[in-house]
Formats: structure tokens, sequence, C-alpha cells
């Protein structure tokens, strides 16, 4: 009635405009369900771009809370599902405030990546802004982030803009470049418990190019790169499901009394002794529909009432217990779930640890949510689970055992990560030392920053490779590297006899020519050599180059012009004699870039570098 009457109202001319209201508000409140709370973080000045970014994710359904940089609250940002922090904050008010967030953050300002943990924190190293810039380059690779464009140079902004990047670490995501030729990424992200430089990623984190002022300038394909960011980081990861169905058959042992102790297994406190009786196995293909639909059991076990002759209901107390293999290494697992149909109670144990008392189970497949992780074994060791089941409370004579256990794991990264540590004079770098570490990330490496002065606070010995500036001083270094098991380039000359790569008599056994920018190949087949023949300019530029006489058991591959005797490149490998009667434990090669080389390298300077770190890191 009250139905018909409404309708009535609603109809009414003076109220139908007020009806069509109502109507729109509740829809409205409804459709607002759909769209994700985001926390949008800006600069102290609400700038116009950050007003157009605002418009779009509303736009697209979602709930903007905005926040300057000065007021935000973690407590804030968790009741959020996404944050995202615009380029026009102030990086040192936020800081590490939102470092450890368990919750999507995308971050569009670059000087926060290394507060953050998604880079390293050398600014113009691990993190810049490009200038006059309006293509980004997307790499070739199958990912949501990607937005279906196709690979290669895409205009992300009409008019020249700044746009922001980062050197993100080996387990990124790495979607766009900046459209120079180099490893800098526009458009990194990282999945939940990713490794990235900083920590593990709390949750996603992606580094997206927006500067404050390109918002109003963004082609479709911006739009639809940032859309792509947002929705990527809403959604859950994918997950792999592995399973474990135990389903009652004769590989399950009963026992009862003091027999459970005698069959290998202790049971928990209160259920190793006392037992009324034990039941028996039989197959049974006759299991009550109604009572366990959908059972994949095949054997059944039966109480007979003869057991129980007092009682007109059964003593269906009963221990069973059987061996099984996780299927997979516990520590990747995230959840794990029981399913168990029986018409009473049980208590499940694993490992001889209890981690189900009393639960009662009284419809046929409800599920019980435990984490197991804790309790199995490795892959190639047995597990045992053993469960006792208590019907007594319960009319019915027989127990049947069909248990799921259910292992949800992350999606596993591959990563064959190479780690190359970079010694150098101080940090926050020169340019010279800043474009070999850009030039290591290029090859694939996570590069490590170490001051000569600290070199004694870190650990070489996991490293892939090490790689000496020559803007260290040698009297810091000494022989930090001589010993380590792990290949070495070494530009600075005057390292060589710490490192037993030369006798000890400065400018007699090792020093620095004149300025000059062409070395000669002596052995153009060898690898280093880079497929370089006779003389190879490696400079824009004259520059001083680091030379040696190395011992007999080296390979020399390039020499100053006009000075064969001298060696510019050259190289020992693993076993290697080396000054004193030391044996190389790993390749060793000794180059020529001096004092801010690297800077003014020529490609074929680079591609002998690049042949250095090759052969240096083959097995």
């Amino acid at each position: 009635m009250s139905h018909i009457y409404f309708y009535r109202i609603s109809c009414n001319s003076r109220n139908k405009f007020l009806a069509a209201g109502i109507i729109l508000f509740i829809l409205s409140i409804a459709c607002q369900g759909f769209g994700a709370d985001i926390l949008f973080i800006t600069g102290t000045k609400f700038h116009e771009s950050d007003l157009t970014i605002q418009d779009k994710l509303e736009g697209w359904g979602h709930n903007v809370s905005v926040v300057p940089d000065a007021g935000v609250r973690v407590n804030d940002a968790l009741e959020n599902d996404l944050v995202f922090i615009s380029e026009s904050v102030y990086s040192r008010k936020l800081n590490t405030t939102l470092r450890n967030l368990p919750v999507p953050v995308i971050v569009s300002e670059p000087w926060l990546f290394g507060d953050m943990g998604l880079t390293d924190s050398n600014p113009f190293i691990d993190f810049g802004k490009q200038r006059r810039m309006s293509d980004i380059i997307i790499d070739d690779l199958q990912h949501d982030l990607t937005a279906d464009l196709p690979a290669g140079t895409v205009s992300i902004s009409y008019r020249n803009t700044a746009i922001g990047w980062g050197i993100p670490g080996p387990n990124a995501v790495k979607i766009a470049m900046l459209n120079d030729g180099s490893a800098r990424s526009t458009i990194f992200a990282y999945d939940k418990d990713d490794q990235m430089p900083g920590l593990k990623a709390p949750a996603k984190r992606v580094g997206f190019f927006l500067n404050r002022k390109t918002a109003g300038y963004l082609t479709p394909e911006g739009w639809a790169l940032f859309k792509a960011a947002v929705d990527w980081s809403l959604t859950a990861r994918p997950s792999m499901v592995t399973s474990i169905h135990i389903v009652s058959d004769d590989t399950w042992i009963s026992c009862a009394g003091n027999d459970c102790l005698d069959n290998g297994w202790g049971g928990g406190p209160g259920f190793n002794s006392g037992w009324e009786a034990a039941c028996s196995v039989v197959s049974n293909t006759t299991i009550p529909e109604e009572v366990i639909p959908g059972t994949e059991a095949g054997f059944i076990w039966t109480c007979p009432r003869e057991f129980t002759p007092l009682d007109y209901r059964p003593a269906t107390k009963a221990y069973f217990h059987r061996t099984f293999s996780a299927p997979s290494d516990p520590s990747a697992l995230k959840v794990t779930m029981d399913y168990v149909s029986v018409p009473g109670t049980l208590t499940l144990f694993i490992n001889g640890t209890q981690v189900l008392s009393g639960g009662t189970l009284s419809e046929a497949g409800m599920r019980r949510p435990i984490n197991l992780r804790n309790y199995l074994h490795l892959l190639e060791d047995e597990n045992e689970i053993a469960i006792v089941v208590d019907n007594s409370g319960k009319n019915e004579n027989w127990i049947l055992l069909d248990i799921r256990l259910e292992a949800e794991m992350a999606s596993p990264v591959e990563s064959n990560v190479k780690e190359a540590l970079l010694v150098v004079g101080k940090t926050p770098v020169r340019s010279s030392d800043r474009e070999l570490k850009i030039r290591l990330e290029r090859l694939g490496y996570l590069v490590h920053l170490i001051d000569d002065d600290r070199v004694a606070e870190i650990d070489g010995e996991d490293k892939d490779l090490i790689v000496i500036s020559e803007s260290v001083w040698s009297a810091l270094v000494g022989e930090t590297f001589t010993r380590i098991d792990v290949p070495v380039i070494c530009f600075e000359s005057f390292l060589y006899d710490d490192l037993k790569m030369t006798e000890s008599s400065p400018n007699k056994d090792y020093g620095n020519t004149r300025c000059r920018d062409t070395i000669k190949i002596d052995l153009p087949d060898h690898p280093i050599a880079a497929g370089a023949r006779d003389k190879v300019k490696v400079t824009d530029r004259p520059r001083r180059l680091g030379w040696a006489i190395p011992l007999p058991s080296s390979t020399i591959i390039a020499s100053p012009v006009n000075e064969s005797n001298r060696a510019t490149i050259f190289a020992y490998d693993a076993g290697a004699p080396l000054v004193d009667g030391m044996i190389a434990p790993a390749r060793r090669i000794g180059m020529f870039p001096h004092k801010n080389s690297a800077s003014q390298f020529t490609a074929a300077g680079w591609d002998l570098f690049d042949a250095a770190v090759e052969w240096a890191t083959q097995e």
C-alpha cells in the first residue's frame, strides 16, 4: 500500500520534480559505493593541474579527499584505498611519513622516490626531472600499466614539459622511459612484497611522471597511462593457488587408547590416552548425500553401536593421521584454508602442533581459514596431519574426513638480479661517476654507491662486480678489495699495487699520462677490445689516462699511442699469478678512465667499458 501511495505522490505534478530529485539522490549515493576512496596529497597551494587530476579521478567514479602535504596523517591515509601524491607537494614536509603505509601509493614527486624507498636516495642520479620533453618510450612488455599502448615512442603531452624519472630497483616493472636513450624510467611499479631499494613494498607502489603543470596538457595517451596506473594500483595482485586435497582413504591410520602412542604419534594434550574405542575403516560408496554433499572421499569410518551399550548415542571419538608433502616452500604461503566434512567437532594437529581446537563443522564444506605457514615443513620433508574427531554429541555412527588445505601464494617474481658496487670519492657523486652508475644500470645492474672513506662498512662479497672509480683516494681504499672473490674493474692506477696487479713504484709501475683522447688496441681479438682495431678515440676531448706495467701473467688489451710498454687496459684471469705470489681470486681489470673521463666518453669508449664488464663477470 505504501508503494502505491508513493507512486501516486510522485506522479503528482507538484511533486514529480521532488520525487525525481530523491531518486537521483539515492542513485548517486548508490553509485558512489562503486568507486574507490582516494587520498589526494597536494602542495600547500592547490595547483590548477591538481584540480584537473582531481576532476579526472572523480569522473572515473572515485571519491577524492584532498589534503595538503603539511596536514597528512598516517591514520587518515589508512582509511583510503589509494594515495596519490602530486608533484606539487614539498617533499621535506612528507619525507618518510608514508614510507611503510600498507595502502597502494602513486608518487609523482621524484624527490620522494628515495624517501618512499622506490629508488636509492641520490638526487639527479637515482631520480630527477627532465625538462622540455613531450614523448616517452613504452617498453615492449605485456602489462596492465601500459594501457594497451603499443611499444615505442608515445606522445603524452601537447607541449614540452618537465617529466619526472627514477632509476628503480631490479624487481620493479619498468613501463616507460625517457625519450633520450637513457635507462631512466618515467613509469615504474612494484607489487606488494616486491623488494625495492629501500624496503619491501608494503603495498603496491607506482612512480609516475606527472609534473604539476603537465596535467593541463596531457594527451589521451597520457591520461590512459594515468588511469591504468590508478586501476592497477586498486587491483589485487593475482595469486597462484595450490592445493593439498586429503580425502578419506586407506592412507589414513586410525588408532585408539595407548595404541596411538605406539603408532608414531603422541597426539595432543588430552588426546593421547583414555580413548573409549577405535573406529574401523570400511569402504563405503553410499555416503549420505544430504549430510555430506559433493564429497570426494572414498572411505568412511563406522563406529558400531555395541561399543557403547549403556548409551543410545555411539562413542564416535576417534583419532586419525597421515603424512603429506607441502606444495611449496611454506615461506611463500599467504593464506591456507581447511575444508572438513564431518558431522561433529574436531581438533586439528599439524606436525604435532594443535592449530584448531574443538571446531564445530556441522555443515558439509564449511570453510575455516587457518594460517598453516608456521607449522609446515619444507617441500622435501614429510608433514603429518592428525585429527581427533568427537561425534559423541551427534546421533551418527560414521565419521568421514574430506580435507582440503589450499595454499594461496603470490605469483613468483623471477629475478636474476645482478648487483654492482661502485666505489667513489664522495657522494653526491660528480658527473663522471654519475654516468658510470647510469651505464651499469643500463647493463642490468643494481648499483650500490659507497664513499672511499666508508668501504669498511660494506660487504662486497655478496656483489657480482666491483668498480673502483679514479675519484677515490687510494690510501683510503688500500687492500680492501685485494683478496675478495668478486671481479674488480679498477680505474685508479694508484691502487694497482694495492690490488697486487703491478709492482709498487709510482710513475714507474703505474701512473697517468698527459692529456690525450686516443688509445691503441694491442689485442683486437680479445673480448674486451669490443671488436675495435688499431687506434680508438675514447673521449670527446683529451684527458689524462691511467697506465700500468702489469706482470707477464696479465693480458694487455690496449696501450697509450706510441707507448706500447705501458698498458691502458689490461686484465688478469681468475687464478692468474699476481704480485707477491698471490693468485687472482677472481678476474681483475685495469682501465684508463681518469677524472671526469666517463662524462666525455665516445661511443667507442663506452663499448670498451661494456665489454670489460661482460668479460669480468662471465662464468
